[in-house]
């Protein structure tokens, strides 16, 4: 079976109505079933052999025939053409997601862009320009006084293929979402038509008799002609394959995935949200143009919203069915356990006291050869904590339980290269915010912080009440000058290291950068001052 993944992009602002959505969605998907059988009795403890060492031993063997004699010509099973699934030479390439801001407007617009950090692909970069030209020129043509939001998923990005999903939130009386995405040569920078990658010809009936249609999905038939709309446009060459803005699709290390927009129910109501659906090589290999389905030996992926995907674990050549799914108890508000099926076989994993009422953002991460299945539950104060299990042994990873609040973002998705993850974190200082920072996984099953400063993820804005002196910092930080700023200005919080100091964009587009404390009798101050005799539209969530 095949399975669905939802995307809301949603602010602190808008937590309360989006959340109370997002739990009702995610306790009709949980699974309540136990057996006492063990999932994990039927993989290895280790899967040790990298692909280049698998590389190494075919050639050894071939070579070995030649010189015996051994070799007859015929085909011993393995694909030697042009076909061949080449998994050797893969770099990753550094992608980062930037704010942009555009200060000719009132209140000035935010947005999203994504940002190549590797010298010498300028073919790719350019690409990259003119996708990003295309969010900005659809994100200012949806700018007005709504809230709005744009995201991204990279699916891959090495020096092979690029491959990246955008989505537009826009929030009037209802949710409006603007999808497009595009899978880019790293090399020329041209782009990858789908019919490059799969076989348009191929029976699509095949693929929906083992899709497992959520009962949340109102209508099927129609979520199934917008993806045949998709695959018939691609087949006739059309350039525009989006032209509703309502469909796209990637190019990720387990496959192809296809985002479109479906109406779903949640008791009574019924409300648009982006599903994602995942058609992976190992069940369908060959739908598939054999170049395209080579993967690195460390990588990362999305899974489907209910934790259910398809994946050769044990290295065997068949893939596993495997899902993961939460026992909830006391009227749905608490995990008890958690529940791995692994083609059948079950075991179940006790919660610990988190005391956690769904689990959702489901990722799967190869690295150092173990396989891991990583998520955010959601507690306490709608708070997210990210778990991580082993799937070898069906086991919670040494360091599952991180930092309080480190979770994957509910929107941008940099997860393809295990060493360089965009995460967020939930943080108390002049307000309370969402922000975001890269990480690397480590071999002690740990996150590591890249870097010093968090990006923050945030729709607020302060007015200060006070004349105020900053500093003007440039991009890399560096103090420019120091100015005087009048009361009744309006601030746009930017970055911060979480601790001494936070910037601010002002409307002109400068940012300044203001220090930060703590004392027991204000809590956190600004120039030595409680938060709120500084500005107005500052809030603590809780």
């Amino acid at each position: 079976m095949l399975y669905l993944k939802y995307h809301t992009l949603i602010s602190l602002v808008n937590l309360g109505g989006w959340l109370m959505i997002k739990k009702l969605l995610f306790l009709s998907l949980v699974c309540f079933s136990l057996m006492s059988l063990s999932a994990c009795s039927i993989l290895p403890q280790s899967n040790t052999e990298t692909s280049a060492e698998k590389k190494k031993k075919k050639k050894k063997k071939k070579d070995s025939k030649k010189n015996t004699g051994e070799d007859d010509g015929e085909d011993d099973g393995e694909d030697d053409g042009e076909e061949e699934i080449d998994n050797s030479d893969f770099a990753f390439l550094d992608f980062d997601v930037s704010k942009e801001f555009i200060s000719n407007t009132q209140p000035a617009i935010i947005y999203d862009k994504l940002i190549l950090k590797n010298s010498g692909y300028d073919e790719l970069a350019q690409s990259v320009d003119t996708f990003n030209n295309k969010v900005k020129t659809s994100f200012l043509n949806n700018s007005g006084e709504t809230y709005h939001k744009n995201g991204y998923i990279i699916s891959r990005a090495d020096n092979k293929v690029v491959s990246v999903f955008a989505q537009e939130d826009l929030y009037t009386e209802s949710v409006k979402y603007f999808l497009s995405s595009a899978t880019y040569d790293s090399e020329t920078g041209k782009d990858i038509a789908l019919s490059d990658i799969i076989n348009l010809d191929f029976d699509f009936d095949e693929i929906y008799s083992d899709f497992d249609f959520d009962s949340s999905i109102k209508d099927p038939n129609e979520f199934k002609s917008r993806i045949q709309n998709l695959i018939n446009d691609e087949s006739q060459g059309k350039d525009d394959y989006k032209a509703d803005n309502m469909t796209a699709w990637t190019l990720g290390y387990n496959g192809i995935s296809i985002y479109t927009v479906a109406k779903l129910t949640s008791g009574q109501y019924y409300y648009d949200q982006v599903v994602q659906f995942d058609i992976p090589y190992s069940k369908y290999p060959e739908l598939y143009n054999k170049k395209y389905m080579a993967k690195p030996d460390e990588f990362g992926f999305n899974i489907a919203a209910n934790g259910e995907f398809y994946y050769d674990i044990n290295g065997d050549g068949e893939a596993e069915h495997i899902r993961l799914s939460a026992n909830i108890i006391d009227g749905g508000y608490n995990i008890e356990d958690y529940v791995i099926n692994i083609d059948g076989d079950i075991a179940t994993i006790t919660a610990g006291d988190l005391a956690g009422y769904s689990i959702q953002n489901f990722i799967f991460i190869r690295f150092n050869n173990k396989n891991y299945l990583m998520f955010n539950e959601t507690g306490d104060n709608d708070g997210q904590i990210l778990r991580m299990l082993d799937l070898n042994t069906c086991e919670f990873a040494a360091n599952s339980e991180f930092e309080q609040y480190l979770s994957f973002p509910d929107y941008n998705s940099l997860i393809y290269n295990p060493r360089r993850m965009l995460l967020s974190n939930l943080i108390y200082t002049v307000s309370t915010f969402e922000v975001i920072n890269m990480y690397e996984f480590s071999s002690d099953e740990s996150f590591k912080n890249l870097n010093s400063s968090y990006e923050i993820v945030s729709s607020l804005i302060f007015t200060s009440k006070i004349d105020l002196q900053a500093d003007v910092i440039s991009d890399n930080g560096e103090a420019l000058e120091r100015i005087d700023i009048s009361a009744g200005t309006t601030f746009y919080p930017y970055a911060t290291d979480s601790n001494s100091y936070t910037d601010y964009k002002l409307d002109d587009g400068r940012t300044v950068r203001l220090p930060m404390g703590y004392d027991d009798d204000h809590g956190h101050t600004i120039n030595g001052m409680p938060v709120g005799d500084v500005f107005d539209g500052v809030v603590y969530a809780g």
